[in-house]
Protein backbone atom coordinates (compact mmCIF):
# COMPACT_ATOMS: atom_id res chain seq x y z
CA UNK A 1 0.00 0.00 0.00
CA UNK A 2 1.12 3.34 -0.51
CA UNK A 3 2.00 4.99 3.05
CA UNK A 4 2.27 8.34 2.09
CA UNK A 5 -1.79 8.13 1.68
CA UNK A 6 -2.34 6.31 4.62
CA UNK A 7 -3.53 8.40 8.26
CA UNK A 8 -1.73 7.23 11.63
CA UNK A 9 -3.04 8.82 15.10
CA UNK A 10 -0.52 12.01 14.93
CA UNK A 11 -0.72 14.94 12.89
CA UNK A 12 1.25 13.38 9.98
CA UNK A 13 2.15 10.64 8.53
CA UNK A 14 6.10 9.23 8.02
CA UNK A 15 6.71 7.10 4.49
CA UNK A 16 8.73 6.31 2.25
CA UNK A 17 8.72 7.49 -1.11
CA UNK A 18 5.91 6.53 -3.03
CA UNK A 19 5.48 7.41 -6.86
CA UNK A 20 3.33 4.76 -8.14
CA UNK A 21 0.48 5.28 -6.66
CA UNK A 22 -2.12 8.14 -7.37
CA UNK A 23 -4.66 9.54 -4.87
CA UNK A 24 -7.88 7.85 -4.80
CA UNK A 25 -11.47 9.49 -5.38
CA UNK A 26 -13.12 11.20 -2.52
CA UNK A 27 -16.09 8.65 -1.80
CA UNK A 28 -19.50 9.37 -1.33
CA UNK A 29 -21.69 7.76 1.07
CA UNK A 30 -24.98 6.58 -1.02
CA UNK A 31 -27.06 4.67 1.92
CA UNK A 32 -30.94 5.99 1.01
CA UNK A 33 -32.28 4.64 4.51
CA UNK A 34 -33.22 8.59 4.85
CA UNK A 35 -35.18 9.01 1.44
CA UNK A 36 -37.83 6.55 3.06
CA UNK A 37 -39.06 9.60 5.07
CA UNK A 38 -41.28 12.47 3.91
CA UNK A 39 -40.69 14.31 6.70
CA UNK A 40 -37.06 14.13 8.27
CA UNK A 41 -39.12 15.18 11.36
CA UNK A 42 -40.43 12.30 12.11
CA UNK A 43 -37.16 9.89 11.01
CA UNK A 44 -36.34 8.01 14.26
CA UNK A 45 -33.32 9.47 15.93
CA UNK A 46 -31.50 5.92 15.61
CA UNK A 47 -32.14 5.36 11.63
CA UNK A 48 -30.39 9.46 11.95
CA UNK A 49 -27.63 7.57 13.86
CA UNK A 50 -27.33 4.55 11.37
CA UNK A 51 -26.60 7.15 8.40
CA UNK A 52 -24.24 9.59 10.09
CA UNK A 53 -22.12 6.23 11.27
CA UNK A 54 -22.23 4.74 8.02
CA UNK A 55 -21.19 8.60 6.30
CA UNK A 56 -18.31 8.23 8.62
CA UNK A 57 -17.57 4.85 7.38
CA UNK A 58 -17.24 6.02 3.88
CA UNK A 59 -15.99 9.71 4.18
CA UNK A 60 -14.44 10.39 7.28
CA UNK A 61 -12.63 12.52 8.50
CA UNK A 62 -15.55 14.30 7.27
CA UNK A 63 -16.49 17.91 8.88
CA UNK A 64 -19.70 18.42 10.57
CA UNK A 65 -21.09 21.42 8.02
CA UNK A 66 -20.27 18.94 5.15
CA UNK A 67 -22.03 16.10 7.25
CA UNK A 68 -25.18 18.90 7.36
CA UNK A 69 -24.84 19.05 3.30
CA UNK A 70 -24.74 15.15 2.70
CA UNK A 71 -27.49 14.58 5.00
CA UNK A 72 -29.37 16.98 3.04
CA UNK A 73 -28.81 15.10 -0.02
CA UNK A 74 -29.58 12.31 1.19
CA UNK A 75 -32.47 13.28 2.75
CA UNK A 76 -34.17 15.59 0.10
CA UNK A 77 -33.78 18.67 2.27
CA UNK A 78 -34.65 21.59 0.50
CA UNK A 79 -33.15 23.63 3.82
CA UNK A 80 -31.33 22.81 6.82
CA UNK A 81 -32.59 24.80 9.24
CA UNK A 82 -31.49 25.29 12.96
CA UNK A 83 -33.74 22.64 14.41
CA UNK A 84 -32.92 19.70 12.12
CA UNK A 85 -29.11 20.35 12.50
CA UNK A 86 -29.91 20.10 16.52
CA UNK A 87 -31.16 16.60 15.65
CA UNK A 88 -27.99 15.97 13.72
CA UNK A 89 -25.58 16.74 16.46
CA UNK A 90 -27.97 15.28 19.10
CA UNK A 91 -27.64 12.24 16.76
CA UNK A 92 -23.91 12.62 16.55
CA UNK A 93 -23.63 12.73 20.32
CA UNK A 94 -25.27 9.42 20.09
CA UNK A 95 -23.32 7.48 17.97
CA UNK A 96 -20.17 8.94 19.30
CA UNK A 97 -21.53 7.35 23.13
CA UNK A 98 -22.41 3.74 20.99
CA UNK A 99 -18.52 4.02 19.86
CA UNK A 100 -19.67 4.27 16.35
CA UNK A 101 -18.20 7.33 15.17
CA UNK A 102 -15.51 9.72 16.85
CA UNK A 103 -15.62 13.29 16.85
CA UNK A 104 -12.30 15.40 16.95
CA UNK A 105 -12.41 19.25 16.21
CA UNK A 106 -15.78 19.24 14.47
CA UNK A 107 -14.26 16.67 12.26
CA UNK A 108 -16.35 13.18 12.32
CA UNK A 109 -14.54 10.26 12.36
CA UNK A 110 -15.03 6.44 12.05
CA UNK A 111 -14.23 4.59 14.96
CA UNK A 112 -10.80 3.11 13.54
CA UNK A 113 -8.21 5.09 11.20
CA UNK A 114 -9.14 5.01 8.05
CA UNK A 115 -6.52 3.08 5.76
CA UNK A 116 -6.84 6.35 3.40
CA UNK A 117 -6.55 9.59 4.27
CA UNK A 118 -5.75 11.80 1.65
CA UNK A 119 -8.59 11.65 -0.77
CA UNK A 120 -8.92 13.56 -4.74
CA UNK A 121 -12.06 16.11 -4.44
CA UNK A 122 -14.14 16.31 -7.21
CA UNK A 123 -14.08 19.76 -9.33
CA UNK A 124 -18.00 20.18 -7.98
CA UNK A 125 -17.46 19.08 -4.70
CA UNK A 126 -17.70 22.86 -3.58
CA UNK A 127 -14.56 22.42 -0.65
CA UNK A 128 -13.38 24.44 2.08
CA UNK A 129 -10.26 25.15 3.67
CA UNK A 130 -11.75 24.58 6.75
CA UNK A 131 -13.95 21.55 5.40
CA UNK A 132 -10.37 19.63 5.57
CA UNK A 133 -8.70 18.32 8.78
CA UNK A 134 -5.20 18.71 9.76
CA UNK A 135 -4.19 15.43 9.61
CA UNK A 136 -5.03 15.02 5.51
CA UNK A 137 -3.16 18.39 4.90
CA UNK A 138 -0.24 16.88 6.50
CA UNK A 139 -0.22 13.74 3.95
CA UNK A 140 -0.84 15.83 1.42
CA UNK A 141 2.27 18.24 2.00
CA UNK A 142 3.97 15.38 2.63
CA UNK A 143 2.88 13.59 -0.47
CA UNK A 144 3.87 17.03 -2.32
CA UNK A 145 7.44 16.79 -1.18
CA UNK A 146 7.91 13.49 -1.72
CA UNK A 147 7.26 13.88 -5.58
CA UNK A 148 9.60 17.10 -6.05
CA UNK A 149 11.61 17.46 -2.60
CA UNK A 150 12.67 20.47 -1.53
CA UNK A 151 10.37 23.57 -2.20
CA UNK A 152 9.74 27.21 -1.39
CA UNK A 153 6.75 27.94 1.04
CA UNK A 154 4.96 29.91 -1.56
CA UNK A 155 4.82 27.01 -3.74
CA UNK A 156 3.61 24.65 -1.65
CA UNK A 157 1.04 26.39 -0.21
CA UNK A 158 -0.26 26.86 -3.33
CA UNK A 159 0.69 23.22 -4.99
CA UNK A 160 -1.39 22.14 -1.56
CA UNK A 161 -4.46 24.41 -1.86
CA UNK A 162 -4.28 22.97 -5.59
CA UNK A 163 -4.24 19.48 -5.02
CA UNK A 164 -7.82 19.82 -3.20
CA UNK A 165 -9.14 22.14 -5.90
CA UNK A 166 -9.54 24.68 -3.57
CA UNK A 167 -9.21 28.31 -4.67
CA UNK A 168 -6.07 30.49 -3.84
CA UNK A 169 -7.11 32.47 -1.05
CA UNK A 170 -5.35 34.23 2.30
CA UNK A 171 -7.39 32.36 4.32
CA UNK A 172 -6.28 28.60 2.57
CA UNK A 173 -2.89 30.07 2.34
CA UNK A 174 -2.79 30.71 6.12
CA UNK A 175 -4.32 27.75 7.32
CA UNK A 176 -1.41 25.45 5.27
CA UNK A 177 1.29 27.67 6.57
CA UNK A 178 0.36 27.09 9.90
CA UNK A 179 0.18 23.37 8.92
CA UNK A 180 3.28 23.47 7.42
CA UNK A 181 5.03 25.41 10.24
CA UNK A 182 3.34 22.62 12.63
CA UNK A 183 5.30 20.17 10.85
CA UNK A 184 8.70 21.99 11.37
CA UNK A 185 8.51 22.35 15.16
CA UNK A 186 7.51 18.63 15.29
CA UNK A 187 10.47 17.79 13.14
CA UNK A 188 8.58 16.26 10.08
CA UNK A 189 9.93 19.33 8.21
CA UNK A 190 13.02 21.13 8.08
CA UNK A 191 14.00 24.27 6.20
CA UNK A 192 17.12 24.32 3.85
CA UNK A 193 20.54 26.38 4.39
CA UNK A 194 18.60 28.11 0.86
CA UNK A 195 15.27 28.38 2.76
CA UNK A 196 12.94 25.83 0.97
CA UNK A 197 10.82 23.49 2.45
CA UNK A 198 11.86 19.93 2.63
CA UNK A 199 11.22 16.26 4.46
CA UNK A 200 13.33 16.10 7.34
CA UNK A 201 14.95 12.59 6.64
Amino acid sequence: PDLTLQSNPGISNHSPKTDTVSIPDYQYCTTDELGLFIDFMEIPISNIENTISKIAAVEGPIHIEELFERIGDLGNIPRMTGKIKNVLLQACDQAKNNHRIQIRDNFLWPPKPPAILLRKRKPNQGTEIGWICDEELCVSIRYILERQFATIEDDLVSQTLKLFGIKTSETGRKRIRTIIQQMIKENELMVTPTGMIDIRR
